[in-house]
């Protein structure tokens, strides 16, 4: 008996200390509950209801996720809009754009007056989204940006006008709503009905930039860049684009890119490379590994299928290699913040691969489309539906900076050959089958692309120390990193999955000459590429003459300082570290070299005078002298190979032959500076497919023990 009254004198103190909560406190606790939720604590007790009635500020953040607006359900998110709820605005927005749930009438044709009525609402809601969240990237114009189905019927075209007359009509109209119209004008034709598009579109444009809108400045800095070897006039548009910086990557990008090919305008070399550290250091690991701490249904063989066959879509529509990894960050995002199903990864898949493409390209995927493209395994209305979904998970933020980016940003700061970045494109999609890729950053990834693509073409290269003030990482961490990229992308020559299926949709993507066929090429066996990494890096230690071992060890604490969060467990199970494994090859690889001389180098005068030994590195970069590319080239052949001793009977070790290579060390590492805007590009477009995308089935059996990839 004693021991009942004690359990239930627990239960009583329990219930009456968290119904006695002070309000505020359970304010605080209820901001953090979904509308599902928040409706259900209604029926708890009368003070949780009047609380919640009561407050409408607490459906400013709750979430939305799985609601789709209904009659039923309508008066609920017709009260989180009154407040400003970005997930409901967005959904009532596309639901009113695609007659998609608001409506009691489901036939597939409306009239006209229903029609504009929802073209309206559309307006409306679109509106106050891009007022919401008016200092992000504008985002609307995704939705209803041509091409438009012809007639009057197009409810696209009748929210256009919609946004147009409203923009018009109100001076204190959004700087984002003003670059919609401008930027879904320049998308237009003189066919759809909007004759002298391009001026039209650039006095939107202006008169959002004059609202201050950095995205509009952007676009007028395109519209009028154009290629001019006048310094006056390359100094009046280096210093328009920095007017367009605040808050817009893609600006920050290309003045990067500007910056990393020489065109620094009135700046000196330090304050240049100082912006290029900065912006690089901007990039974060994603985290995607903890995805799967959460996802009971969704698992990591889930996910590279799935990954695989968004690769061969974007063969199909000749989509950039920028889209796909847009895509691909988009699904890991839903994934960490909602919970995924199973049964919808594949529609997620596609619904992000349509936002990205039309936030990026100007070739889309439509809605229908979408719905062939998974062989009509989902409807219309469900890719509609799941857009909604995304975007408002997204909350509009659709602007990211991928692997790609920084793979063309490197490139530049290395200068390296069309070949070699199409290299370092190709291991970059291949790392984009790895979760594990998501403890480096962006900017860790793509340099160590170029960078290990440039070793596999050049094994004689040695470390440039002029790109040193452009890193805002260590060299550790590169190293790192391109173990990860050998061990994981470049071990094997296909991934296969749990049902010994080949993943080469990537390999087949870059056997296109529209990517030099870089896949074609024969990459040099594991153990050489380790060779080879382990005597770059040693080479560049004893260069600097350095004497400390610690920087010849890759420890676990120079992985955590790079991104990497640890083994985790996964559905019970222990998870293959992939980087046990690399770090075994390489303590034992540099158990044998560590106590190996530092090479002696011989100095030699130049035409002015100077040591060469500030040139002796893998490719030039426009910090050369001016000297530099005057050097004849006949004369410098050498088919040595380089001893990182200085002699081989005194312990050195040779490096290995170049791969795929046609230059000799001596010409490598004199060849004159590469103009990068005569960079031989091909402009053939690759041949579209004529079956559909194959998508292998997923189910959720366990993993085989044949299974070739760890995860």
């Amino acid at each position: 008996m004693g021991y009942t009254k004690r359990y239930v004198g627990v239960r009583r103190c329990y219930r009456k200390a968290f119904v006695h909560l002070p309000d505020d406190v359970l304010l605080l606790v209820l901001q953090y509950l979904s509308v599902k939720d928040l409706y259900k604590m209604r029926l708890v007790c009368r003070r949780f209801n009047s609380s919640i009635v009561s407050t409408p500020s607490l459906f400013i953040h709750t979430s939305f996720a799985g609601i789709w607006p209904s009659p039923n359900n309508f008066p609920i998110f017709l009260k989180a809009t009154s407040v400003g709820n970005i997930e409901a605005v967005i959904k009532l927005g596309i639901s009113y754009l695609y007659n998609e749930g608001v409506s009691t009438n489901y036939s597939k044709k409306i009239s006209s007056s229903a029609n504009e009525q929802n073209a309206r609402n559309a307006t409306e809601y679109f509106c106050q989204a891009e007022n919401i969240t008016s200092q992000t990237v504008a985002f609307i114009w995704t939705f209803i940006r041509p091409p438009w189905a012809p007639g009057i019927m197009c409810c696209k075209r009748h929210v256009f006008n919609g946004i147009r007359k409203y923009c018009e009509d109100r001076e204190d109209a959004s700087p984002s709503l003003l670059y919609s119209v401008g930027k879904i004008l320049s998308l237009l034709q003189n066919a759809d009905g909007e004759p002298d598009c391009k001026a039209k579109a650039r006095y939107w444009l202006e008169k959002a930039a004059l609202r201050g809108s950095s995205f509009a400045k952007f676009e007028l800095w395109k519209m009028n860049n154009k290629l001019n070897t006048e310094p006056a006039v390359n100094l009046r548009q280096l210093r328009d684009l920095r007017e367009c910086l605040q808050q817009n990557k893609e600006a920050q990008l290309e003045l990067a890119m500007n910056y990393a090919a020489g065109n620094i305008g009135n700046l000196d070399q330090a304050t240049a490379a100082a912006y290029v550290r900065q912006f690089m250091a901007t990039s974060s690991p994603c985290r995607i590994r903890g995805i799967f701490k959460f996802q009971h249904e969704v698992t990591r063989v889930m996910r590279y299928i799935l990954v695989d066959w968004l690769v061969e879509v974007c063969t199909m529509k000749n989509f950039s290699s920028h889209v796909l990894h847009a895509a691909v960050s988009y699904v890991d995002i839903y994934l960490l913040r909602r919970k995924g199903n199973r049964g919808q990864l594949q529609l997620l898949g596609i619904g992000c691969l349509l936002i990205a493409s039309r936030f990026f390209e100007r070739n889309i995927v439509t809605i229908r489309e979408s719905s062939w493209l998974t062989d009509n395994t989902y409807s219309y209305e469900q890719v509609v539906r799941m857009i909604g979904e995304i975007m408002s998970c997204l909350r509009g933020e659709t602007q990211v900076l991928t692997v790609p980016n920084y793979v063309r940003l490197c490139s530049e700061l290395m200068k390296v050959e069309r070949k070699t970045e199409d290299l370092a494109s190709y291991i970059a999609d291949m790392s984009l089958l790895r979760v594990g890729s998501g403890k480096f950053s962006c900017a860790v990834m793509g340099f160590s692309c170029a960078l290990l693509a440039q070793l596999i073409c050049f094994p004689e290269m040695v470390w440039c120390p002029s790109l040193e003030i452009y890193l805002p990482f260590d060299r550790n961490t590169i190293v790192a990193c391109m173990y990860y990229l050998v061990e994981a992308c470049l071990a094997q020559d296909c991934p296969i999955d749990k049902q010994n299926g080949r993943l080469k949709a990537v390999k087949e993507r870059y056997e296109s000459p529209n990517f030099s066929n870089v896949s074609k090429l024969k990459m040099p066996p594991k153990d050489e590429m380790k060779d080879l990494i382990i005597h770059f890096r040693l080479f560049n230690e004893t260069a600097d003459t350095v004497a400390d071992e610690t920087t010849l060890n890759t420890t676990a604490c120079s992985i955590a300082s790079s991104g990497y969060d640890g083994d985790e467990e996964d559905l019970g199970e222990m998870m293959d570290s992939d980087d046990d494994e690399v770090m075994a090859w390489y303590d034992d690889g540099l158990d044998g070299i560590e106590n190996v001389a530092s090479p002696k180098e011989t100095p030699k005068n130049t035409p002015d005078g100077a040591n060469t030994e500030h040139i002796e590195r893998s490719t030039p970069s426009f910090l050369s002298p001016s000297w530099f590319q005057d050097v004849d080239q006949s004369g410098l052949t050498n088919n040595r190979s380089v001893s990182l001793s200085g002699d081989s009977s005194r312990g050195g070790h040779a490096v290995p032959r170049a791969y795929n290579s046609v230059s000799t060390p001596a010409s490598m590492h004199r060849r004159p500076l590469m103009d990068v805007n005569n960079r031989p590009h091909s402009s053939g477009n690759s041949g579209t497919r004529k079956a559909h995308a194959q998508f292998r089935p997923i189910d959720n059996t366990p993993t085989s023990e044949n299974m070739d990839m760890n995860y």
